[in-house]
Formats: C-alpha cells, sequence, structure tokens
C-alpha cells in the first residue's frame, strides 16, 4: 500500500509537543510516507524532534489552517502515485488505539472516502481532523479541484463552511461514497446508557440541546467515542471545555490510561 499523510500542524507557542510527536509515529507505523506541513515558525529545536519520523517539512505562513496546508501539500505531490492520502491535523492527541484495526476495517468498507466520524453540526459532514482518501477520489476530478479551489482564509469560521462542511457533499455529488470509522448512528444508544448510569450516580448534567442537528460527537459524545475505541481526543476539550459540556467521566477515563494521560499533559 502507497499511503502518503499530510500532516498540518499550528501551535500558538512554535512548538512541537509529545503528543504531535506520538501521532507523527503512528502514521510512520502505518507504513505512510508522511509530510509535516506547519503555520508555525519552528525552530530547529523543535524541528529536530520529528525529523526521524517524517519525509518531508514544509514551513509556511499561518493562512488557510489545515485546508490550505492540505491545499500546499497536494499540489506537491502526483495522486496518481499513491494508493491512499491521510490527511490528519494537530487538533487531536492520539492515536491512544492502534490504527491499523481500523485502517483494515475501513479498506474493506464499500466507500471511497471515510473520516474517523461525522457531525450534523449545521448540515451531515465529515470531521476533517482525520480524512483518509482512497485510491478512487485520487483519480477523481472532484478531489483535485476542490483543493485547488481552497482559499487562503484566516478566519476558522470560514473554513469550516465553505469546506470542512462542504467537502462531504462534494465529493457525494460527484458519484463518490464516503463513510464514517464511528457514525453517529453507532452512537445513540450510548447516549441513553450514559444518561441512566448518570442518574444512577446521581450526578447533575448541564441542561443543553440534544438535537441532531447539533449534534458534534467529538465533543457531545467524546467519552463514549473514547469508550468505544475511537483513537483521538479532540484538545478543545481538555483546553477549553467548549460550550460547558459535563466531561468528569471522560477527564476520570484519561487518568486512568496511562498513554491518554501521558499525551494531555503538555497542552
Amino acid at each position: 500500500m502507497k499511503r502518503l499523510a499530510l500532516f498540518a500542524h499550528f501551535d500558538r507557542d512554535d512548538r512541537v509537543r509529545p503528543h504531535i510527536v506520538h501521532h507523527l509515529q503512528a502514521l510512520k507505523a502505518l507504513g505512510a510516507t508522511v509530510h509535516f506541513i506547519s503555520n508555525s515558525h519552528l525552530p530547529e529545536s523543535e524541528l529536530s524532534k520529528i525529523r526521524e519520523w517524517v519525509d518531508d517539512i514544509q514551513l509556511r505562513e499561518n493562512t488557510g489552517l489545515d485546508f490550505g496546508m492540505w491545499k500546499e501539500g497536494l499540489a506537491r505531490v502526483q495522486l496518481a502515485e499513491w494508493e491512499e492520502v491521510v490527511l490528519t491535523n494537530s487538533s487531536v492527541i492520539g492515536p491512544i488505539y492502534p490504527l491499523e484495526p481500523i485502517f483494515e476495517r475501513m479498506a474493506q468498507a464499500p466507500c471511497d472516502f471515510w473520516a474517523m466520524t461525522e457531525s450534523w453540526m449545521c448540515l451531515h459532514h465529515f470531521q476533517s481532523y482525520f480524512l483518509v482518501a482512497k485510491k478512487r477520489v485520487l483519480q477523481s476530478a472532484a478531489f483535485k479541484t476542490f483543493f485547488e479551489s481552497v482559499l487562503p482564509y484566516t478566519d476558522k469560521k470560514n473554513i469550516i463552511y465553505s469546506y470542512e462542511l462542504g467537502l462531504l457533499a462534494h465529493l457525494t455529488q460527484h458519484g463518490l461514497q464516503g463513510s464514517a470509522a464511528f457514525p453517529i448512528a453507532d452512537l445513540k444508544v450510548s447516549l441513553l446508557c450514559r444518561l441512566l448510569l448518570a442518574v444512577r450516580d446521581g450526578i447533575r448534567i448541564p441542561p443543553r440541546r440534544r438535537k441532531k442537528g447539533s449534534l458534534n460527537p467529538t465533543i457531545d459524545q467524546a467519552q463514549h467515542l473514547f469508550e468505544g475505541g475511537m483513537p483521538y481526543i479532540k484538545i478543545e476539550i481538555l483546553r477549553n471545555n467548549p460550550r460547558g459540556i459535563w466531561h468528569a467521566q471522560l477527564r476520570r477515563k484519561i487518568r486512568q490510561n496511562p498513554l491518554a494521560c501521558a499525551l494531555s499533559q503538555d497542552l
């Protein structure tokens, strides 16, 4: 399998943190050729941490966020030479569980591209922290033209609405089939279980919307994704606790998992 991984990196303090090194090591263990693309101003003291695990390093100005970095990375390779391309970024810690079984399972799935998770925030889309394009997508004009159209936005909302929300729809409209490794449908029962356990344990969950249209599983269902083997945790949960969502049990689970605990230390 000729697999290329494009890793989009940004760090507000111009650092390569330990969880980034771990992520790159895991991609390399998949047999991937790893291209590291960063919008940060990284000194050699930081780059030296990753040179063993990457095949190419690209440093650029902080425009376009992850889609801008992937656009530049894709423009520098011949897509026809690859059987699979992984697009991932530094917004997560992990993998906490091995990636190989997930890739083996999704290789057999009847899809042309896949993501770890899907979301119904705003509209149905694949979450862009981990996307995988198979050969049929890489040979399509749709994939190429989509990334050629990416503009160097600096506002995260523009990136999300223009590209993260649009990629699934664009590829689907061109006859390409997508799938999620950990689909929302598999989490419906776990949400009920979570509520029942919370009632049993006398834990108060702050009120929040639970409409399908507002569901972002990496935030709303982070604990059950973690327990179900999804190998990544969004860093914003650990840093910011977005929307004030109750994550006490997830944090307890992280502390009980040596790898997850270690990767979450230096954020």
